[in-house]
């Protein structure tokens, strides 16, 4: 054999044996002080949930019945002021004596008028309609809704169960990291 073999034959080999020493000389980990990672099976996996109230607003409507009033036929307020300023005018001219007859007769006049207008205008009768409205209102509902928070994963290691509460699902494995010390 020569001796470029018999070096390729030993870097091989130191290459090969690498993992076998890596983290071996840190302080904390690694078989050299009893700790090391691993698997265990899942055996349970129940969500966790939580329930929100989240408000929904909505439009409701409906129809509903609106009377309307309004006044027909005569009304005519104009017709009526001057009826009634003819009126008051006679009656304030028989009331009023001396200078003041001019006075009373313009008094009773415009007083006429505006009442004559009044009764023209409130004497007329009033017709009914109704008709149908749409109303409207905003309304605010709630629905419920849950929302996945977690999950509380039960696992089996070396015979013994073990529980604990995870953001995501597992799947069938969850790794454990393992110290073995010895018992004295």
């Amino acid at each position: 054999m020569n001796l470029r073999n018999l070096t390729l034959g030993i870097l091989i080999a130191g290459v090969a044996s690498m993992p076998v020493y890596a983290g071996h000389d840190r302080d904390d980990k690694g078989p050299r002080h009893g700790r090391f990672t691993d698997r265990a099976r899942v055996v349970d996996v129940d969500p966790i949930i939580r329930v929100a109230r989240v408000p929904i607003e909505r439009r409701q409507c409906w129809d509903e019945e609106v009377v309307h009033y309004e006044r027909s036929g005569g009304g005519n307020g104009t017709v009526g002021a001057l009826a009634g300023a003819v009126f008051g005018g006679v009656v304030g001219n028989q009331i009023g004596h001396g200078h003041n007859r001019d006075a009373a007769t313009v008094i009773g006049s415009v007083a006429g008028a505006v009442v004559g207008h009044e009764l023209a205008r409130g004497g007329a009768p009033r017709t009914a309609y109704t008709t149908v409205e749409e109303r409207c209102e905003i309304v605010r509902d709630y629905r419920e809704e849950e929302h996945v928070v977690g999950y509380q994963v039960t696992y089996r290691y070396g015979g013994r169960t073990f529980n604990r509460r995870m953001d995501h699902h597992p799947g069938k494995w969850v790794p454990v990291d393992v110290k073995v010390s010895a018992a004295y």
